[in-house]
């Protein structure tokens, strides 16, 4: 809680009084609307930091800043696109605790970073919506907005925001910007932090973040020119560039941040081949104007291991105002979208060889060729598969009998021994006879006595006796259904089986039939040949490098030649010869740095303004100009490039039509097929006799013996 509601200011010397309820508040601090004056209360608020968050380092840089604010020439006071320090609050014991800063009204950045707008959107907003008419001319407009905003922060030399994201700019439905947190800067002075800032969000923090250097990125600008490239990426296309899926070996990357630190921007050709998704948004990307999509590609591409290539704000303003058919705005805003400083003046634009990364042709794509059927081939040539289906455990196919038929068959014998006559009997009884001389032969060879002979006749009995019993069980087990069904199974599968590999015998010279059409030799010349198209390519590409390094170089000297007549208008003038200086720039600050209210001083300023905004007028008549020629190059390539796919798409006609030449020259396609479905048919009805045989596996002799007893 406030001690008081009455604060003096450090500026005016003067007490202000705010309302005892914050509107507002954070992490750092509270917002507060002023009571009194009222000439403050609708046009400032006052910002009071928690106790904890004051320290002296604190103290010492907002000083820093109200001392030093950004040049705000020619925008309102009452829209400011910079929220800069206005003023310092101080308790009545004297100590800084808080600071006055312009009020601003409107939406954060982040409603018209998206795709589409939220549901519920006041219909002031609905103008940008992406996809209806003149949305993209807005939101460019939005752009070039902020790109000025931030062009006046770097002007300085003195600051760099560091987190640089939607949530930190406010908008308005007519296009008004503010960049707000102003007071979290981190300031700047002989290229090291004087004052840190905080740490950035991830998804708009540059790659440099993430690995080791000799010095602190954070205190360079090239750091916002990143975040500032991807805020006017999600403005004109609803979609994070780097926001895309990838392949090995880079399908780790999940996370915006780690897709930043790989360099995986969705546009950039050398990192195309590594994307597995792209989101359709993306595709809007060819419809940008070819200067915008120059920046883009200069930021996340050449400026990934290279910070300092990343386009200025000021660049931005050049290109986004040159596609603006405004000439209010151009009036108003010309004299921050030049380069007005001689090392401002930059062409950057990539060399056709770097321009268009071809892709190595692969034994994968030439592989493409070869068509599905014959790639199913070899199933159709490999070892059958059978399906084994469950067996059922739990069923018994064999019936009881308690019939001893050993012990009646003995009992017919005995009797057709005594009854013996001739015929069936006689021989029943030839063949007791015999066994009777084999048993006396026994007994005589081992000296058996007549005491025992009665006991060895009897184990013969009894082995007899079971012998009979069990070829009896034999000659019942043979004449169940069950057996009788299980053989005929077996006799049908061994047929099947011999009929199946007499198709798969047969089948083999097809095989040797298919080694000899020569798929790897087709494939190979496609590869062979196809690299040879793009090899020549790549050397005719590279042909044009001097072509294009030249007219980069003319580019820029027309562009040093017309700043150098411009400035030399300038020093001509009377009235701005006490300003001379080697730039443009200096003149203008000089100028401005001696503004008072005389007529003077205002024809001076006009007269500076007339020639930048005539200097304005031809730089980008010369840009355009530029522009189609750079632009005349790059068509040539593409032209090359898809005359040569074509070719190469042709080659591969050629070569499948040779493929299929070959097969139906050596192979009768039909018979094959015809052998396929045979081989179908027998693996069908194998695996239904298999498990009609698995049904009886059960039915075994050692089972039906089990059963009987």
């Amino acid at each position: 809680m406030l001690k008081s509601l009455n604060l003096k200011l450090h500026k005016k010397e003067e007490e202000i009084r705010i309302d005892p309820k914050s509107f507002a508040g954070g992490g750092e601090g509270n917002l507060y609307h002023i009571a009194e004056p009222l000439s403050m209360r609708h046009r400032y608020v006052v910002k009071i930091y928690h106790p904890h968050k004051m320290t002296l380092i604190r103290q010492e840089k907002l000083r820093y800043l109200l001392e030093n604010p950004p040049i705000e020439l020619g925008t309102s006071q009452v829209n400011p696109s910079v929220i800069w320090v206005q003023d310092l609050v101080y308790s009545d014991e004297g100590d800084i605790i808080g600071l006055v800063m312009p009020f601003v009204r409107g939406e954060k950045l982040e409603l018209l970073s998206t795709l589409k707008l939220p549901k519920n959107t006041e219909s002031a907003w609905h103008r940008f919506a992406l996809g209806t008419k003149d949305a993209l001319n807005y939101r460019i407009r939005l752009c070039f907005n902020i790109a000025v905003a931030l062009q006046q922060v770097h002007a300085t030399g003195k600051y760099v925001l560091v987190d640089l994201k939607p949530d930190n700019i406010v908008i308005q439905p007519h296009g008004i910007i503010s960049l707000v947190d102003m007071d979290s800067v981190e300031v700047v002075q002989g290229g090291k932090s004087l004052f840190d800032a905080k740490v950035a969000t991830p998804e708009y923090t540059p790659p440099e973040h993430y690995i080791s250097l000799d010095y602190d990125p954070t205190a360079r600008q090239a750091w916002d020119r990143f975040s500032m490239a991807v805020i006017f990426y999600k403005l004109l296309l609803g979609i994070h560039p780097f926001a895309a899926g990838s392949k090995p070996p880079y399908d780790n990357c999940l996370t915006l941040e780690q897709k930043i630190e790989a360099g995986l921007f969705v546009h950039n050709p050398e990192q195309k081949g590594y994307l597995s998704i792209v989101p359709p948004p993306h595709y809007g990307f060819e419809q940008l104007p070819q200067g915008l999509k120059a920046l883009f590609i200069q930021t996340f591409v050449d400026g990934h291991h290279d910070p300092e290539m990343r386009p200025t704000a000021e660049e931005w303003c050049v290109e986004l105002l040159s596609t603006i058919d405004d000439p209010k705005l151009q009036s108003a805003f010309g004299h921050l979208a030049l380069p007005i400083s001689i090392e401002n003046i930059k062409v950057h634009r990539r060399l056709p060889s770097e321009l268009i990364q071809l892709q190595e042709y692969g034994i994968e794509r030439a592989k493409k060729i070869i068509p599905d059927w014959f790639k199913n081939l070899d199933h159709l040539l490999g070892a059958p598969v059978i399906v084994k289906h469950p067996i059922p455990q739990d069923l018994v196919y064999l019936k009881k009998s308690n019939l001893h038929l050993g012990w009646i068959i003995f009992g017919l014998l005995v009797f057709a021994y005594n009854f013996a006559g001739r015929g069936l009997g006689r021989l029943l009884a030839n063949i007791l006879d015999f066994i009777g001389e084999i048993v006396e032969a026994f007994l005589q060879i081992f000296g058996i006595d007549d005491d025992l002979t009665m006991i060895v006749m009897l184990a013969f009995a009894v082995l007899f006796i079971w012998g009979m019993n069990r070829l009896s069980r034999i000659g019942l087990y043979r004449m169940t259904k069950e057996f009788r069904e299980k053989t005929n199974i077996e006799k049908k599968l061994a047929a099947i089986y011999l009929e199946f590999n007499l198709i798969k015998y047969n089948l083999t010279d097809y095989g040797k039939r298919i080694d000899n059409i020569g798929t790897s030799k087709i494939t190979e010349e496609l590869v062979t040949e196809s690299s040879r198209k793009l090899e020549t390519l790549r050397e005719r590409i590279k042909k044009h490098d001097p072509e294009a390094a030249a007219a980069i170089d003319a580019e820029k000297n027309a562009y040093t030649n017309l700043y150098y007549s411009f400035l030399q208008k300038a020093q001509q003038v009377p009235t701005l010869q006490i300003y001379l200086a080697e730039s443009l720039s200096e003149i203008r600050k000089k100028l401005i740095a001696a503004k008072d209210d005389s007529v003077l001083w205002k024809e001076t300023y006009t007269t500076l303004d007339n020639l930048i905004k005539n200097y304005q007028f031809e730089f980008k008549a010369l840009k355009t100009k530029f522009n189609k020629e750079y632009e005349q190059i790059i068509d040539e390539l593409h032209k090359d490039l898809n005359e040569t796919e074509a070719n190469i798409s042709q080659l591969e006609v050629e070569k499948k039509a040779e493929f299929e030449l070959n097969f139906s020259n050596k192979i009768p396609l039909e018979e094959l097929e015809n052998m396929q479905k045979q081989l179908n048919f027998k693996k069908n009805v194998i695996s239904d006799l298999e498990y009609e045989k698995e049904k009886y596996k059960e039915v075994t002799l050692k089972n039906y013996l089990k059963l009987k007893k």
